[in-house]
């Protein structure tokens, strides 16, 4: 099971921020949509809906200064959106594999309780099942289908072939398609991906003219020529992974729409301008004669879907009209603006006037790297002595690292570990700052999910005071544990790993490894200049610690 959530929870972390990224710009795409209005051609409005299929496909958002997702940071922890460099999946839950260790029989207990599932990892069990169901039933769906049409009646016609032969000619189709009839379906549709079929209900072919099937079949064959089906594969493979988010429903939705859009414009370029009215009137037949046509075939391209749709169809097809150059300027300018702004992700780099400043913690530690930490005296080299030392960059952030200020927590007083500070006060800074970054972990962590753990209270020259919380499982989690888990914190990242011979010594079968985490809050009166800050443990059973801090 541990395995198995292992697996699931980094796929899932990168989905759902991926979603909830995706979601800004559906808005966009569809405010610019409404503005330009019937400005845009078919072409025009699809290229800025497929720009939600690529934002969807990108598997990591480069930093950029331009990104929206530098607005969005809540005060007094900065919201740092996707983490400079790569988002490595952080622990889900207390992971302290020292059981083997003679320590107190309390703490030996709780180590062996098996951890109970946190929410994170409860929603990635979730979103996998739904993923799972909705794949499951498309594959089903699919395979009864492909039985049906397999036993549907061939079409051999020489009239119905004449006409699809000069509309796949028309449309500059070279691959055969074959016309297959079906008394259960219920509107005309292409289907295949190397064998391409056309297939048609049985009563389409009584009720439809010579004139209505070459029309019929030049929008169908558009479809062939541009691999709507494959592009259908995966429009439905990326709303199944991002089913919970109902905004991706509706930007794929508009997607397929302008898609359609794009298909009648190719068919009225290959006509004659009187028979645009003729083109009409067969998608308000198939949408009369031929009902509720929903895409009930996976991956197959239907010819009609809602009323709503074949009324923007309808005039789409009464404004029928080559893009004018202003149009694609416009719409091209849009395009380059949605991109840099919701194509990239929060920025760490400094903007023109700021400086990065690394704090000078060394009057304050409380423990060397070397020293062995958060364990009881008796565990020896449970260090951190395998830290880079000196100046070092974690996750595009310069960090001084020569020592630790250690704080204390109730599972350091059980195992005897009384040395430690429950505060240290007065680490001066007399400047002000935009945002301090933190390069930290905690030891010791059997307090629950989302539980203050310690506390930076910052001191302004103005006499007032702000502070921010730490919390586990948002900010930080035990030091030592498996760097596959997650954090919930999206200003918070796993920026090293490591070990040392107690890990190695006491780790069991899955040591798993050290791990330290770089944090970034937003300071909340950024104007203000700070005299000092103090680090505070909460006093809960983790013991925090923190080993360099900068600001800028």
């Amino acid at each position: 099971m541990k395995e198995l959530i292992a697996l699931i929870q980094p796929a899932f972390d990168w989905t759902w921020k991926n979603s909830v990224q995706v979601a800004l710009l559906i808005g966009l795409v569809l405010l610019v949509q409404k503005i330009l209005g019937r400005w845009l051609t078919p072409r025009l409005r699809y290229a800025l809906s497929l720009l939600i299929l690529f934002r969807l496909l990108l598997p990591a958002a480069p930093p950029s200064t331009m990104s929206l997702q530098n607005l969005f940071t809540p005060p007094a922890r900065l919201a740092t959106g996707e983490a400079v460099g790569s988002v490595v999946a952080e622990p889900a839950g207390p992971i302290t594999s020292m059981a083997a260790e003679p320590i107190p029989a309390s703490s030996s207990a709780a180590s062996r309780r098996p951890p109970a599932l946190s929410v994170a990892e409860v929603l990635g069990m979730a979103w996998a099942c739904g993923l799972i169901a909705l794949a499951s039933l498309a594959g089903w769906r699919y395979v009864q289908w492909c039985r049906l049409i397999r036993q549907g009646r061939r079409l051999l016609d020489t009239r119905l072939l004449t006409l699809l032969d000069g509309a796949r000619e028309a449309m500059g189709v070279r691959r055969p398609v074959a016309l297959v009839a079906l008394a259960q379906l219920n509107s005309p549709a292409v289907f295949g991906f190397w064998r391409v079929r056309l297939l048609l209900p049985e009563d389409a072919l009584d009720q439809l003219t010579d004139q209505d099937l070459r029309l019929l079949f030049l929008h169908e064959m558009a479809h062939v020529r541009r691999h709507d089906m494959l592009l259908n594969l995966l429009l439905m493979a990326v709303q199944f992974v991002h089913w919970f988010n109902p905004l991706v429903w509706v930007g794929l939705h508009r997607l397929r729409a302008d898609r359609e859009l794009v298909c009648d414009a190719m068919v009225l370029q290959r006509t004659r301008p009187e028979e645009r009215s003729g083109y009409g009137s067969l998608l308000l037949k198939l949408l009369t004669d031929f009902p509720a046509a929903q895409q009930i075939i996976p991956t197959a391209v239907p010819v009609v879907s809602s009323k709503s749709e074949i009324k923007r169809r309808i005039v789409s097809i009464k404004h029928h009209r080559s893009a004018s150059l202003a149009a694609c300027v416009a719409t091209g300018m849009a395009a380059v603006a949605l991109v840099c702004l919701t194509f990239t992700g929060f920025s760490s780099l400094q903007p023109p006037g700021t400086q990065a400043t690394c704090i000078d913690l060394s009057k304050h530690y409380t423990a060397q790297l070397t020293d062995s930490l958060n364990s009881p005296t008796n565990v020896t080299e449970n260090n951190l002595a395998t830290l880079p030392k000196g100046r070092q960059v974690f996750s595009g952030v310069p960090f001084e690292v020569g020592g630790l200020l250690q704080l204390s927590g109730r599972k350091l007083q059980e195992w005897g570990r009384n040395e430690f500070p429950e505060s240290i006060t007065a680490i001066v800074l007399g400047k002000p700052c935009q945002r301090l970054h933190l390069l930290h972990g905690a030891g010791g962590v059997y307090d629950p999910e989302n539980v203050t753990i310690a506390k930076l209270i910052l001191h302004y020259a103005d006499q007032s005071t702000r502070e921010i919380d730490i919390k586990t499982a948002v900010h930080v989690r035990d030091w030592w544990g498996d760097p596959n888990q997650i954090i919930t914190g999206n200003n918070s990242e796993l920026t090293w790993t490591g070990t040392n011979p107690a890990v190695k010594k006491y780790g069991g079968q899955h040591p798993g490894s050290l791990r330290i985490y770089k944090t970034t809050f937003e300071n909340p009166q950024p104007r203000s200049l700070i005299t000092a800050i103090d680090y505070v443990s909460t006093m809960r059973n983790s013991s925090p610690f923190l080993v360099a801090l900068t600001i800028e």
